[in-house]
Parts: structure tokens; sequence; C-alpha cells
């Protein structure tokens, strides 16, 4: 992934198994700030735990598009997600350094089922982080995740991590000093 000609700097490789992943969602506010508080949050959390990165992105799916429309909106949002997912990697490096590995994946669907979805084919994740803006608006959705309600019944269950959007930096850090 690139942005503006630039080349990401995270160490990006495929997840071994036995590694043990954080998954941090990134959505289409990615470039603000609350979004990158998790993130921040998620790195500090991954390095104090011997962990790596993971960030996924989810593609909410589209209405009924007209003919030709669709394969057009489809691209947009597809680099969409790409610029994002490229912008967050960097603001990683900035703060972690390349060492910090981060794992890609963008994905289409409704989002706290595909989230639930993710966790259970991949084993390597041990946790999720979300904002407190994220978790709102897909509250019902992950609450049956966590809770293990009959519509995710099947989902493998992972401690979730919820950062406030009015949580600062510096608080963060507290955390981990």
């Amino acid at each position: 992934m690139s942005n503006s000609g630039k080349q990401t700097k995270t160490a990006r490789k495929k997840i071994v198994a036995g590694e043990r992943v954080l998954l941090v969602l990134v959505d289409h506010r990615a470039d603000s700030q609350i979004v990158h508080k998790a993130v921040y949050y998620a790195g500090l959390h991954a390095r104090n735990h011997k962990q790596r990165l993971a960030l996924l992105y989810i593609k909410e799916p589209m209405g009924m598009q007209l003919f030709g429309v669709s394969d057009v909106i489809k691209q947009e949002s597809k680099e969409e997600s790409i610029i994002q997912l490229t912008n967050v990697e960097n603001q990683i490096c900035e703060w972690f350094g390349a060492k910090q590995e981060v794992a890609c994946y963008i994905r289409e669907g409704e989002v706290s089922e595909t989230i639930a979805d993710f966790i259970t084919k991949n084993r390597f994740v041990t946790g999720l982080v979300v904002t407190n803006w994220q978790f709102n608006n897909m509250a019902s959705g992950l609450q049956n995740y966590i809770s293990g309600a009959k519509k995710m019944k099947s989902a493998r269950q992972v401690p979730v991590m919820i950062v406030p959007e009015d949580a600062t930096l510096a608080q963060i850090d507290e955390i981990y000093s």
C-alpha cells in the first residue's frame, strides 16, 4: 500500500502459527484522533505483551446500485480503505518505529458479524481494540458477540478493549508506564 507515492515504513509480513495478535478496527474515520488513540493503545499493549497488530477495515455492503456504477463505487471504496490503512500504518511507524509489525485486512459485510467471523476464523487474534464511538455504533451486534448470544454462538470470544474518545495519549501512556 502506498499513499501519495510514500512507501509504508512498518514491517509487514504474514502472521504465522503461534503468534498472538491484537486486532484493531479501522474505519472511515481512520484519520481522526479518536481512531488514532485506539491504535496507539493497541500498539503499546502489543509491544508490552509481545504481540503483533492486525488492522481490520470493514467496508459495509452497498445497497442496490445502477449497472456499471457499482464497480466504480467498489473500486473507490477499496482505494479509500487502502489509503486509511496506509495512514494508520504510517502513524504506527512514527510512534513505535519499523519494529512494530502490522498485518492489514480488508473485509466487506455488516461490522459486528464480520468482526466475529474474522476472529473465529483467525485463531491468532487474542483481543480486539475499538473506540467507544465504534462500540456504540455497533453495540447491539458486538454485545451479542461478547455475550455469546444465539446470533453469533459459534463466534470465538476474545477480550474487547474500548478506548474512550476523550482519553489523551498521555493518559494512555500512563497505563503502560
